[in-house]
């Protein structure tokens, strides 16, 4: 866009915006150029602080694109809605319509990732996006420092009891063990930790297998220290 459409191209700006309660009644509405329909949406965001003039401004001054702002408007003004069941219903059916193999509420299929990895190309892709959407690093997201309600961590639970989880491989595991090494837990987490257990039932085929585990472990930790001991002897020999 050149300067002269952006100082001569003229816009209908509402006096009062539409969306303060502004109407489309003629004494409403003024004739400005987009670079006077800019400031205007700037000045009213400085005085009021609503995200649609600041949005506005930047739609105008060409700080983002039309697509951007679009994505944006919608993004800003389903905050802090709640979805009606129906509508929540007709999301799901168009998610298992448009990816019958997808994990949706109700149905336990999920699609195997397992033993397969994203391309290199991919990879970038992702990475790319990532900054892009987080151009200055990590930011905390919405649910930073809050907590679900009781009724929320029910639904949780619920919709994990539905899934149907595959069995750790021994490489998933040993991963997991790497990434704990030398981590601490806390003496809340700690707290919690001794309460779970102590509500648990341990059935007898899981204190065979604890018991089959532990005799196992010190079995295996004697070989090593069997085998220890004997290189020792050995280099005393030499």
């Amino acid at each position: 866009m050149s300067k002269d459409i952006y100082t001569i191209q003229k816009h209908k700006h509402h006096i009062i915006p539409k969306h303060m309660g502004g109407t489309n009644d003629p004494s409403n509405i003024k004739e400005l150029t987009i670079e006077e329909h800019a400031e205007a949406h700037k000045k009213l965001f400085f005085i009021y602080g609503r995200w649609e003039d600041e949005l506005a401004y930047n739609a105008l001054n060409r700080t983002i694109s039309g697509e951007e702002a679009r994505i944006q408007r919608v993004k800003n003004s389903n905050l802090g809605k709640k979805h009606s069941e129906a509508t929540k219903q007709k999301m799901r059916e168009a998610r298992l319509k448009n990816n019958p193999g997808a994990f949706s509420k109700g149905h336990t299929k999920s699609y195997d990732w397992t033993g397969k990895n994203h391309s290199p190309e991919t990879i970038e892709k992702m990475s790319e996006a990532r900054k892009k959407n987080n151009p200055g690093g990590f930011k905390p997201g919405n649910m930073y420092g809050r907590k679900h309600t009781e009724e929320t961590k029910k639904k949780i639970k619920e919709a994990r009891a539905r899934q149907v989880m595959k069995p750790l491989s021994e490489e998933h595991k040993r991963k997991i063990g790497k990434a704990n090494t030398g981590r601490k837990h806390t003496e809340e987490t700690k707290k919690k930790l001794k309460e779970a257990r102590a509500r648990q039932v341990i059935t007898d085929e899981t204190r065979r297998k604890m018991s089959e585990s532990t005799k196992l472990y010190y079995k295996t930790k004697r070989k090593e220290i069997d085998y220890g001991n004997n290189n020792n002897r050995r280099l005393h020999q030499l």
